[in-house]
């Protein structure tokens, strides 16, 4: 009944061979069952994805549910890195259920994913 994983895998047919993509998906889709787990298994099979980074709750759709930013490339990795951000967040003023990636918690996310 999701497609988020619809999203992914047609995200993946249409990657180079050294590319990269992103995906943000909310936080539940990591533990869905059924046919989302097992495409979830595959795509932990394949190696595909090299980093998983959850972010500050409501830092999608001004809705207060946390996501996760989800890093795929073709090339195989042994290795996923996990990454909390989701602490990193400061609240929007004017709508409450928003939160921002502060400047310092982008940094530190890309000089952690990086290195």
């Amino acid at each position: 009944s999701k497609a988020d994983y619809a999203y992914v895998l047609r995200g993946l047919q249409h990657l180079s061979e050294d590319g990269t993509m992103a995906v943000m998906l909310p936080t539940g889709a990591l533990f869905r069952s059924a046919t989302e787990g097992e495409i979830r298994k595959y795509l932990l099979e394949k190696k595909n994805i090299h980093a998983v980074i959850s972010l500050p709750q409501g830092a999608r759709n001004y809705m207060a549910i946390y996501t996760v930013l989800l890093i795929f490339k073709q090339k195989k990795s042994d290795k996923i890195l996990f990454i909390d951000a989701s602490r990193d967040g400061v609240k929007n003023a004017t709508r409450l259920k928003q939160n921002f990636l502060t400047e310092e918690g982008f940094a530190k996310m890309l000089h952690t994913y990086r290195n």
